[in-house]
């Protein structure tokens, strides 16, 4: 009962998305969602109370496709330098090979508002730099093998730079996608590494 409770919640969650891609968050109501998913709108408010619960999820469910996406790379890498290579391109890729997710994301964030009429994601959410922060560390304090530099202000410019591809990408401003991928890798390779 527990897994079909579940899944019925992830599987309305992929129809919440699937419908903010065809028309958008401001149409994405509950009703069109529960058309999308084939039940009725009390199916949809019984395992989420309001489109904000929905959204939220929307968001999560999203950013948790990309975590064995990217672990797929990571856990294959032996160095600060490699780690940093590797979470860039895994990144970058998931944004280029899951549009659905990147898209959803973008729209939600873009426009969700509180009943206040406060953006929803208004805060800037600091753990999200976290690995970032931790392989800097590594490659400072343990290998030696990057420049001094302050690894908040490092890992907030690779975000910066990895987050800003997404409206690229959804938006087919993006032609060569390994080409793009290799360059800003090798930026970031070049700028955190200690010179020889």
């Amino acid at each position: 009962m527990k897994n079909e409770k579940i899944n019925r919640r992830i599987q309305i969650i992929e129809d919440a998305i699937q419908v903010i891609v065809e028309v958008g968050y401001t149409n994405a109501s509950i009703g069109n969602i529960a058309k999308r998913a084939g039940v009725s709108k009390g199916v949809v408010t019984y395992h989420f109370s309001n489109k904000e619960e929905l959204m939220r999820a929307v968001v999560e469910h999203s950013y948790a496709m990309a975590i064995p996406f990217m672990e797929k790379f990571m856990n294959e890498s032996d160095s600060a330098q490699a780690l940093l290579r590797a979470y860039i391109e895994s990144n970058l890729r998931f944004i280029f090979e899951h549009q659905k997710y990147v898209r959803a994301i973008i729209e939600v964030v873009s426009n969700a508002r509180t009943d206040d009429g406060e953006l929803l994601y208004k805060e800037e959410d600091e753990s999200i730099y976290e690995p970032l922060i931790e392989i800097f560390k590594l490659g400072q304090e343990v290998e030696g093998s990057f420049r001094d530099f302050c690894p908040i202000i490092m890992a907030k410019t690779v975000r910066s730079v990895i987050d800003s591809m997404g409206t690229k990408v959804v938006n087919n401003d993006i032609a060569d996608m390994e080409k793009t991928i290799s360059e800003i890798v090798d930026t970031f390779d070049f700028a955190t590494r200690k010179n020889s």
